[in-house]
């Protein structure tokens, strides 16, 4: 079993999944939530740590 996530990679997980569910793709893709957290991160000097934390947590998460 995974280990709970942070109220910040819970709340991506939970909006990604409810939008995959609504244009009828559903499919837990942690792994692409990683990447888009971490493109952006890319382009933010400031706040990168926070979002690659919150990657780090996303990266292979799949419900299961």
């Amino acid at each position: 079993m995974s280990r709970p996530l942070s109220p910040a990679a819970q709340a991506a997980w939970d909006a990604y999944n409810d939008v995959m569910e609504r244009v009828g793709i559903f499919e837990d893709d942690g792994d692409a939530i990683a990447a888009a957290f971490r493109a952006v991160a890319h382009h933010m000097p400031n706040d990168r740590r926070v979002l690659a934390a919150i990657a780090d947590e996303l990266q292979g998460r799949a419900n299961g």
